[in-house]
């Protein structure tokens, strides 16, 4: 019986387990290492089934998901990733919207002539 490969939007989000490791998986994954803030600290594409990699310190949690999914999204170490259900996408991202309009109006430092 082949081992059924994560659908193209199938991933999973680990939370960090100390000395707890994933090996063994049945298909290669990409993996992206997130702080607590959802900041991108480290990316490994392409992670084969018994491969051992050394992994960043100081992550609160990791997301596995299908190879090609970090080369095809342009995630990039330091992005901060939005992570909630599908349905609440458009609200969280309107949100996120106006907190940096709003950050970006506060942080413009005004010239006196």
């Amino acid at each position: 019986m082949e081992p059924s490969k994560p659908a193209r939007e199938d991933g999973m989000w680990l939370m960090r387990s100390p000395g707890k490791y994933t090996v063994g998986r049945q298909f290669p994954v990409d993996r992206i290492y997130l702080d607590q803030g959802n900041r991108v600290l480290q990316l490994i594409e392409h992670l084969n089934p018994l491969q051992i990699v050394s992994v960043h310190c100081c992550y609160a949690s990791v997301l596995e998901v299908r190879i090609r999914t970090i080369y095809s999204s342009r995630t990039r170490v330091g992005d901060k990733l939005l992570i909630c259900f599908p349905q609440d996408v458009q609200t969280k991202w309107e949100e996120l919207q106006v907190q940096t309009t709003w950050m970006r109006q506060e942080a413009v430092p005004c010239s006196e002539g």
